[in-house]
């Protein structure tokens, strides 16, 4: 089972990576977090941010695209994410489920398996409060940026060791190649 890590994403040494995964560039995985492909490929876009014992797991292929943030327990076993969504803390997203871009999963709400969420859809309090607003997607993407650039600039990881640290852009290499996940 292989592990790719694109350039500039930092995996924490004691998250479990295990499975086909591959990691695209600029991702940061916290600590305790689980990334498990059991069958299939688990494929990461770039710019995503998984934290602290967020389970995030396929029987299938499962596609997450770009600048999506996991927040803290959060247990996602959904076929495909799009663009720019949050998780919130102890949101659930059943197997199958297909998760558009610029959603946000609320506190502890979870999503049956194998609904299809559409864009810009929020859920609050539970599955049934939602509503859709067009305009969320921008914010989500520049919230889970900036992020990004703050957890690296303050190198806020750096004390917990990396499984995974591909160079940034302008260093030597272009991306790395874990062979055994860390051990949970």
């Amino acid at each position: 089972m292989s592990k790719t890590f694109g350039e500039g994403s930092i995996v924490c040494k004691n998250a479990q990576v295990s499975g086909s995964v591959s990691i695209g560039k600029n991702n940061i995985v916290h600590p305790l977090a689980s990334l498990v492909s059991a069958g299939g490929t688990l494929v990461f876009d770039e710019g995503n941010l998984v934290e602290e014992f967020v389970k995030i797991s396929n029987n299938g292929s499962m596609k997450i695209g770009k600048y999506n943030a996991f927040r803290v327990g959060c247990v996602i076993e959904s076929s495909a994410i799009g663009d720019g969504n949050i998780f919130q803390i102890r949101s659930k997203v059943g197997a199958g489920c297909k998760i558009g871009s610029g959603c946000v999963i609320g506190i502890g709400v979870e999503i049956p398996p194998g609904t299809e969420v559409p864009d810009h859809t929020i859920f609050y309090q539970d599955y049934l409060h939602q509503r859709v607003i067009p305009s969320v997607l921008d914010r989500n993407l520049k919230l889970c940026k900036d992020e990004i650039d703050l957890i690296k600039s303050q190198k806020l990881l750096e004390s917990h060791g990396t499984l995974g640290a591909a160079p940034a852009a302008g260093a030597s290499g272009g991306g790395a190649t874990a062979t055994a996940a860390a051990a949970p």
